[in-house]
């Protein structure tokens, strides 16, 4: 019987979607590798003047340009506002009226970088 049990455990093991996409970052002195799932959302910090990419556990600081990065990532990542980009899987709510988005998981913060102005270009 363990011909057949092992066949419905691969069958199974096959169903689940593995999200092994990561995203690879070098510089002089810093190599990193983030899986995309874990990305909440990506922004331009004027002061660092560097993109911030945040996760729940972490930031990370990268000398990139919003168009750059947005290459390198897939189809989840869209962009809301000039100088940010989201994980749509990782994102409960977009209120475009009110410029804001909110992370799953984390109701209390919102975060207010969500422009009108890309509303059209993608269906929420």
């Amino acid at each position: 019987n363990m011909d057949s049990r092992l066949e419905k455990d691969i069958i199974e093991i096959a169903k689940h979607n593995f999200d092994t996409k990561t995203f690879k970052y070098s510089n002089r002195n810093i190599d990193f590798q983030i899986y995309l799932k874990s990305i909440n959302y990506i922004y331009r910090d004027s002061n660092e003047r560097k993109l911030v990419v945040k996760t729940n556990e972490n930031e990370y600081y990268l000398s990139m340009n919003i168009a750059d990065i947005l290459d390198k990532l897939d189809s989840r990542f869209i962009r809301v506002h000039r100088s940010c980009i989201i994980n749509s899987d990782n994102i409960t709510k977009i209120n475009w009226k009110k410029g804001y988005f909110e992370v799953k998981g984390n109701k209390k913060d919102l975060v207010y970088l969500a422009s009108k102005k890309y509303k059209d270009e993608y269906k929420w």
